[in-house]
């Protein structure tokens, strides 16, 4: 929430006292099952509580949750490329994965959001593009990337961070009907 309200404090405080362990175990994974958790609920209210709604919901957010570790490990992978060619600095990995995962919160509030309600999707559509904002003050903040590559840094950063969670959740739920 703090990164939300206030971004640039927020960066700050992780640049002094953030780490890979901290924010996979008490940021990212908590996340990620409350994703999961909400599109399980989500699908009992839509569908009903029965049998087949449960399972339904199960692989639903066994999904969704899924999609969006890959989309974590994925996109550390290709920042930590694309930071090192476009600034021409290498950052250590640790750096790189802290910055991807904790710029992620806007997608994962939102698929919160998304599952438990899913009519809010232009709302959400909307509502994504506050990553920008996330990823502008922490590529000052995290990455000291200077002024005037930042705009393209921010711009390009966080097309991947709001494009490759449905691309990776596409390619799984693909997966998923050919292991059905």
């Amino acid at each position: 929430m703090q990164l939300l309200g206030h971004p640039a404090r927020t960066w700050l405080h992780v640049f002094h006292r953030g780490s890979k362990g901290v924010m996979l175990g008490e940021f990212l994974y908590p996340l990620i099952m409350l994703c999961g958790t909400a599109f399980f609920v989500g699908r009992i209210f839509s569908n009903g509580i029965g049998w087949e709604s449960i399972y339904s919901g199960i692989i639903n957010a066994a999904l969704r949750s899924l999609s969006l570790l890959f989309t974590y490990y994925i996109l550390t992978y290709v920042l930590s490329f694309f930071t090192a060619k476009y600034t021409s600095n290498e950052y250590p990995r640790d750096l790189i994965d802290v910055f991807t995962g904790y710029s992620m919160v806007v997608i994962l509030g939102l698929d919160i959001c998304l599952g438990l309600f899913p009519e809010m999707r232009i709302l959400a559509f909307i509502a994504q593009f506050y990553t920008l904002k996330i990823v502008w003050d922490g590529a000052a903040v995290l990455l000291k990337i200077d002024e005037e590559r930042r705009l393209g840094y921010t711009m390009v950063v966080s097309v991947f961070i709001i494009i490759m969670p449905a691309v990776i959740g596409k390619i799984v739920g693909m997966l998923s009907i050919v292991l059905r």
